[in-house]
């Protein structure tokens, strides 16, 4: 039996789990929101995903499906498979090698455009840097975790919709020490920050990223931290960023 509990959790660990749903509105707890699962509500075999396809990178204390998910899936679901990865920003070592499976099972061979908020964003630029993505989009992103995270540490909070609540430790964050951006400079790349933004000071972001080349850097007077892009004038730059030659 336990020979058998390896074996699952093995190939859990090793082969990302796609959650094909109709519904863009579960209740907070529901599997859907689980870390290491592929959030698909178009297809569940990859095979059947579009040429193009844009993957959703989410925040520190959130999953998908999100209202930034649903917003970008409503605006690209006619060109692109939208897809939302659902990973642990506390277990650095896991998360990577999900990242790697959903590569490996859901990527290669077609054009990808990885987008990412907050955490997500740091996700999304790394991520996108290692599997040479057509271009990467990031909304007031995370650049520098220890420092930035640095202020959660000790405490418990909560992720709303995986109905949780966790604790950060200093060892979770130090493990991003390790990870070193390595920039092609070839991807395009756009970066939209908010000078409001009440959870991280814009102007880090802004240092590391202006200047760049292949990278277009915006900053908006107002949008908060979580842009809604319902209505927010950034929506219209991200399609257009997105869909330009």
């Amino acid at each position: 039996m336990k020979i058998l509990f390896a074996v699952v959790a093995a190939w859990l660990t090793a082969v990302p789990l796609a959650l094909a749903q109709s519904n863009l509105n579960p209740p907070f707890g529901d599997p859907a929101y689980r870390p290491f699962t592929v959030f698909s509500p178009d297809v569940a075999d990859p095979e059947h995903a579009r040429a193009d396809i844009l993957v959703v990178f989410h925040g520190f204390r959130s999953a998908v499906p999100n209202g930034t998910y649903k917003r970008i899936r409503e605006v690209f679901r006619e060109s692109h498979t939208v897809i939302g990865l659902n990973y642990d920003p506390l277990d650095v070592e896991h998360t990577r090698s999900f990242f790697d499976g959903v590569e490996k099972r859901w990527l290669r061979g077609r054009r990808v455009v990885v987008f990412g908020t907050s955490m997500g964003g740091f996700w999304a630029n790394i991520f996108g840097h290692q599997i040479a993505a057509e271009k990467i989009v990031m909304l007031n992103p995370v650049v520098d975790p220890p420092r930035q995270l640095a202020k959660y540490v000790g405490e418990v909070t909560t992720n709303q919709r995986r109905a949780r609540m966790f604790s950060v430790k200093a060892s979770a964050i130090q493990r991003y020490e390790t990870i070193k951006p390595e920039f092609r400079l070839d991807i395009p790349t756009l970066v939209l920050l908010t000078a409001d933004d009440e959870r991280l000071d814009h102007r880090l972001a802004e240092a590391v990223f202006t200047g760049r080349k292949d990278t277009t850097v915006a900053v908006y007077p107002e949008g908060g931290h979580t842009m809604n892009l319902r209505n927010h004038p950034a929506r219209a730059a991200i399609v257009d960023f997105v869909l330009s030659n």
